[in-house]
């Protein structure tokens, strides 16, 4: 079994930042502290990449982004927007990009080699509910991390996100000045962090407006798709009722239920989109939100790159967060006349 970083923490008898800034001087730790920590890592034989690298003086300039990991394969259409502003922004510092889309445990293993590694840092995008695999081996690695989304209460790492608590608490208050007596939320893969996130939201806010709801009133989608929405509407659709969807594809399958069923959107049936490209030959036009994920990926690779130079003058590198507003486009799909 591979020796990881919180192997040598508990060891040593110190946390895992601990034996991070013993090996590679981001923060003070006394000599004879670190000379513990370096004997315990030689006995176990743990050594990794970036601390190897570090200590041999190499630099790959490859930044690697690591996309969202799904069972479907599925790629979804923000994809572009952040690989073209990663690409752009890191390129002008001198960085090239490697981009990983849905690789197994076995490929990200190969990939973060120990001792092999060829990454300086990382971006990844939508970590996981629990503990996210990918931030875990790089933080074993020593590789410098920022996640595009909020990680996992655990994974201390720097990140960018937008505001999705209030997102969705808006969404439900615009449906509730609707009418709109019941709302379901179609979410996203209940193994991501966001969809934790949206779920805490969704239900503090149908308390606040006084609505009935549950987790019964929650799908959890794993594949996102236009199939999966039109499934679960179909169980639950009738007059006065609204959904909010993680993205328009789900909303997509809503709008299909509603019109088998003969129910008019925005007028029976309430939909809100949180995320997604909206089809702008759709009628009645989707009430969406709207994310600027280029900007996202921008902050992202700034905080990297800010690290990356902070590590290199030998400096210690605090946590960063960033939280950015979403948009709201309030349109006929919701707007009862």
């Amino acid at each position: 079994m591979a020796v990881k970083i919180k192997d040598v923490a508990e060891r040593a008898g110190v946390a895992k930042s601990t034996v991070s800034n013993a090996l590679t001087g981001n923060k003070y730790v006394s000599e004879e502290l670190k000379r513990k920590i370096l004997k315990i890592c030689e006995e176990m034989n743990y050594y990794p990449s970036f601390y190897a690298s570090k200590m041999a003086g190499d630099q790959s300039n490859i930044i690697a982004l690591f996309l969202e990991e799904n069972e479907s394969g599925q790629y979804h259409s923000f994809y572009t927007e952040l690989i073209e502003s990663c690409l752009k922004h890191i390129s002008a510092s001198g960085y090239n990009l490697f981009i990983s889309y849905n690789a197994d445990g076995r490929e990200r293993q190969g990939l973060l080699q120990k001792g092999k590694t060829l990454l300086d840092g990382a971006i990844i995008i939508s970590p996981a509910s629990h503990d996210d695999e990918r931030i875990a081996l790089l933080e074993d690695e020593l590789i410098p991390c920022v996640s595009i989304g909020k990680p996992a209460d655990s994974q201390m790492v720097s990140y960018v996100d937008v505001d999705n608590a209030r997102l969705v608490r808006n969404a439900v208050h615009l449906l509730a000045l609707s009418g709109y007596t019941k709302i379901y939320l179609l979410n996203s893969s209940e193994k991501l962090n966001i969809s934790c996130d949206r779920t805490a939201s969704f239900l503090e806010a149908l308390t606040d407006e006084k609505l009935e709801g549950d987790e019964s009133s929650i799908c959890y989608c794993t594949e996102s798709s236009e199939e999966e929405g039109a499934a679960f509407a179909k169980k639950v659709m009738a007059e006065d009722v609204a959904f909010i969807t993680a993205n328009t594809w789900l909303a997509q399958g809503v709008y299909a239920c509603a019109a088998e069923m003969g129910l008019g959107i925005g007028e029976d049936v309430g939909v809100f989109a949180l995320g997604g490209k909206v089809d702008p030959e759709k009628t009645p036009r989707l009430a969406y939100a709207t994310q600027d994920y280029g900007k996202l990926a921008r902050l992202a690779a700034d905080i990297l790159l800010q690290n990356l130079e902070e590590i290199g003058k030998g400096e210690f590198s605090e946590r960063k967060i960033i939280s950015l507003p979403c948009k709201i486009s309030f349109d006929a799909s919701i707007n009862r006349k």
